[in-house]
């Protein structure tokens, strides 16, 4: 038993634990199946109750001011599902093409016929790219006949990303 070394990776409170044997391979299965098991249950049961209200996981400990002003912060971050629907609007624009029509609509509506003509890319790949930013709600859409034509759904869309500088 003295051949043996244990390392335990601990990922916040609970999680897995990595052990390296040096010596018999037998040994270490009857080591781990007896009493290490307790051990590493024990080192866990510890870390959990010893943690304070305002104790990090790496450490850290808060005042109660510093945990005052960290509740208003967080007070003031969206619930998740409008912060959702902004992730999904950033993500509607993480695209070149998208973006290139963003620009294009920006100047005003024009028709899927005219989008598909000045991007120089087929129309099922351009109605893809219509439908993410559409469902998005980046853009808008009216039907006129067999066309449909497209818009901006928010004008400020484009003072957004004039107001963006690239590093």
């Amino acid at each position: 038993m003295d051949e043996l070394r244990f390392k335990f990776l601990f990922y916040g409170v609970v999680g897995p634990v990595s052990v390296w044997p040096v010596g018999n391979y037998h040994y270490f299965e009857h080591a781990l199946t007896t009493c290490n098991i307790s051990i590493y249950l024990n080192i866990l049961f510890t870390i959990a109750w010893s943690m304070k209200s305002g104790e990090v996981k790496d450490g850290c400990t808060l005042d109660p001011d510093q945990l005052k002003n960290l509740k208003k912060k967080i007070s003031k971050i969206p619930d998740d599902t409008v912060l959702q629907e902004e992730a999904d609007f950033i993500k509607a624009l993480a695209d070149p093409t998208r973006l290139k029509i963003i620009h294009l609509l920006g100047q005003g509506e024009l028709c899927v016929c005219e989008i598909f003509t000045c991007l120089k890319k087929p129309q099922p790949t351009v109605s893809h790219h219509l439908n993410i930013l559409k469902k998005a709600g980046c853009i808008k859409s009216r039907k006129e006949g067999v066309w449909i034509h497209y818009s901006l759904a928010n004008p400020q869309i484009m003072k957004i990303l004039e107001g963006l500088s690239v590093p």
